[in-house]
């Protein structure tokens, strides 16, 4: 798992999971069709993998936001992507403040999970668990598109997977791809958050 990353993004996985424990992993093609288009298409630069931030905001609630144009009723987990050539921990501090206005303590590595497209594309999402409780919400990277942060319980995010992987087939101008593809992708990393957490408290 993993074998496709460069050698150095594969060792730190090995030393995240040492330091923060060991995450999930998880394997699907679901979103085949969205990896294909939004990463294996973008050329040589693109970029591999992205860090979700699972922001705890108090005892069992988390952070979720929206953009501007995504389509109504539409939240998620935070994620940035891992620019080529920068350690995921990297990525996920410079995330974290780009989105939050805070550099966060991170908690535990919830998850890695790979998606498998076609013509062999791949990509990861790396969650981790972040100490997000009373602090003030204020983003410094306006190209984000933050439009409002709400906050839901641990058990809200199957409900919210099951939102975005049903979004109707309706063309994005704004990721160039069908939203119903977009949907799919991210629901993905809401469920293995929640199956993370769950196994957690049990």
């Amino acid at each position: 798992m993993f074998e496709w990353l460069p050698q150095p993004m594969q060792d730190e996985i090995e030393q995240l999971a040492t330091r923060y424990g060991k995450p999930l992993r998880h394997v699907t093609d679901q979103a085949a069709r969205y990896v294909y288009e939004a990463n294996y298409l973008q050329g040589p630069l693109r970029r591999q993998a992205e860090v979700c931030m699972v922001v705890q905001r108090g005892a069992n609630r988390l952070l979720t936001f929206r953009k501007p144009f995504y389509p109504q009723g539409a939240w998620r987990l935070l994620t940035g992507g891992v620019n080529p050539g920068e350690a995921i921990l990297d990525a996920l501090q410079r995330e974290a403040e780009e989105e939050t206005g805070h550099r966060l303590l991170v908690l535990r590595f919830l998850c890695a999970i790979e998606y498998q497209g076609a013509e062999q594309a791949r990509f990861a999402t790396f969650a981790f668990l972040l100490d997000g409780a009373d602090r003030a919400l204020s983003p410094i990277d306006q190209d984000e598109q933050v439009e409002a942060f709400r906050e839901i319980e641990v058990a809200d995010l199957p409900q919210i997977a099951d939102f975005l992987a049903q979004i109707a087939p309706v063309y994005s101008s704004e990721l160039e791809t069908l939203w119903s593809e977009w949907g799919i992708f991210r629901a993905v990393v809401h469920r293995q958050v929640w199956e993370r957490l769950q196994a957690q408290v049990q």
